[in-house]
Parts: C-alpha cells; sequence; structure tokens
C-alpha cells in the first residue's frame, strides 16, 4: 500500500486548520486562540478580527492588556478588575465561549484523523517515517509532533486505541443472550475492526506501558468468558482454548486483496469456515493436531525489537 492508498482508505479526509482560521497546531491542542499583545494593542484576535470586536466594539477587559487580575486572586471583587463591571462569563463558572469548545471538538477531530492516518501507513509499512503519516493525514510534521512527540509514542496510542476498541467488542457481545450467537457476533467484531492488524506489524516497535498490560489482561479474560460460555452451552468444540482465538484473527489479517469492501467481504468468508470447524459438531471429524501456543509464546512478540 502506498501513501496514496493510505489516503484513499481514510476517504480523502483531510485535517482542517485551526478554529476561524486559526494555527494548526494551536486546533490539534484545542489550546485557546492565541492573541498577540504589544503595548496593550491586539496584534490579532480570533479568527482575524480586533480585539474590540471580539468584545462587542468594546475595549477588552484590563487583564487583556497585560495586567493580572490581582484584586481578583487576592479576595478582592472580581467587578474590581473590570473597572465595576460585570466580568466575563469564564470568571463566573459559566461555560467557555462557543469559540474554545469549537477549536477542542476540532482538535478530537484532528487528533482522530492523524490515528487513522498512521493506522494506514504503519499497517501498510511499519518502517515508514512519521512524515508519511503527517502527509496522508493532511497536517504539518511540527503539528503532529506537538500531539505525539515520537514514532514509538504514536504507535503506543495505536496499540491502546486498538485494545479498547477489543474490549468494547467483547463486553457487546458478552451482554448477547445466545452463547453460540454471542460467540460469532465476539469474532466478528474483532474481525472487522482488524485490530490483529496491528498486533502483526507493531509487535515489538514499542514498549508497552502498564495500562497495555491493563487492557491486554481486561481483553484476555473478556474473550476467555465468552468462548467457555459457549463451550459450557455445548456451541463450540471443547478442545479449544482461548490462545487459538488470536492465530485465527491474525490468519484473516493476513487477507488483503481489492479495495476495503472486498478484504471485509473475503474475511467474513474464511470467518465463516472457522467458524464451522470451531462448533461442536466438527470434532466428530477428529482432535485437533498439536497444542494452542502458551501465554509467553504470544507475549514474547511484545519485547521490544527495534
Amino acid at each position: 500500500m502506498t501513501e496514496q492508498d493510505a489516503r484513499d482508505a481514510l476517504s480523502g479526509r483531510q485535517v482542517e486548520a485551526g478554529h476561524d482560521g486559526g494555527r494548526e497546531a494551536d486546533a490539534l491542542d484545542g489550546g485557546p486562540a492565541q492573541v498577540a499583545f504589544h503595548g496593550g494593542r491586539a496584534e490579532s484576535a480570533p479568527g482575524g478580527r480586533r480585539a474590540e470586536d471580539a468584545f462587542h466594539g468594546q475595549r477588552p477587559p484590563v487583564a487583556f492588556h497585560g495586567r493580572q487580575a490581582e484584586p481578583v486572586l487576592g479576595g478582592g471583587r472580581a467587578e474590581d478588575t473590570f473597572h465595576g463591571e460585570r466580568p466575563p462569563a469564564a470568571f463566573h463558572g459559566q461555560r467557555a465561549p462557543a469559540a474554545l469548545d469549537g477549536r477542542r471538538a476540532q482538535a478530537a477531530r484532528n487528533d482522530g484523523t492523524i490515528l487513522a492516518a498512521a493506522r494506514a501507513v504503519f499497517i501498510a509499512e511499519p518502517d515508514a517515517p512519521v512524515g508519511a503519516v503527517a502527509r496522508v493525514a493532511g497536517v504539518g510534521i511540527s503539528a503532529l509532533y506537538r500531539r505525539y512527540p515520537s514514532k514509538e509514542a504514536l504507535l503506543a496510542t495505536l496499540c491502546l486505541d486498538g485494545l479498547r476498541q477489543f474490549v468494547g467488542i467483547a463486553q457487546a457481545a458478552a451482554d448477547v443472550s445466545d452463547p453460540w450467537e454471542g460467540f460469532v457476533e465476539f469474532m466478528r467484531g474483532v474481525v472487522d475492526a482488524d485490530v490483529h492488524s496491528l498486533t502483526v506489524q507493531l509487535a515489538g516497535r514499542f514498549s508497552p506501558t502498564p495500562e497495555h498490560r491493563a487492557l491486554a489482561a481486561e481483553a484476555g479474560s473478556l474473550g476467555e468468558g465468552i468462548l467457555r460460555r459457549a463451550q459450557q452451552a455445548g456451541a463450540v468444540r471443547g478442545d479449544i482454548v482461548s490462545n487459538d482465538l488470536p492465530m485465527i484473527y491474525e490468519q484473516l489479517a493476513a487477507i488483503r486483496l481489492g479495495d476495503a469492501g472486498h478484504i471485509r467481504e473475503l474475511r467474513r468468508r474464511y470467518l465463516d469456515i472457522h467458524l464451522a470447524g470451531l462448533r461442536s459438531a466438527a470434532s466428530s471429524y477428529g482432535p485437533l493436531t498439536g497444542n494452542a501456543p502458551t501465554p509467553s509464546e504470544l507475549g514474547a512478540r511484545w519485547t521490544r525489537t527495534t
């Protein structure tokens, strides 16, 4: 997959610049708009307006002329700082202006676009530079580094995102009343989400944190519970263990023929074949060969090698 393919996979989404024309880096961090003051005069205001315009035609409050609101901090009335007038809404515990809320929402969208671009790029080419992610996402490299200071930080975040997705899929499947249907929903959800493409491509490329380990343990426990429930109901053959399932996910993750829709269809087809072999009736064809991988074998892949 090329960078252009990754862009296509993101459906042509581009990270927008900051709200009201603000700087891209500011929008990414969700910070308030920066207004430079030189000798008390507002050089620029959010959206390119004069500071007076931002305050409905009036001059900005005293606090915006380089002076601290000392009477407020020192126990005085907020009105003292603003020459007897009521201070802005932010001083009364009210919500921030809608512009700030909009910038935070834009920052969240930008972050999601960066992670989607990183996923597409690194699944296709794990050794790709961070600059490739910036190009696919449509952001400047400095803006990306403000959010993720290193490639390792970006990879670690991608993995956390995948683990959280896996946990969410498992929790939903555990709530399905029929044990077999719950098992099928779990397997299809994990395969459709392509969670294990991250496992195959990113394992060993960053150092897992305690949060990674905790989420992995939760994911394993949920998956084990779904499998055991289906086995106890007589729906799934009894010689399957939970460590067999990641091998199935990874086999299906290797299917990459055609566009996204065709890949999904093919993975569903071959998952159906796997599911048929997992049903209790399939055990009549004889026992499984050998043993499933051990936990230490699966875990060893996450030991950092780069």
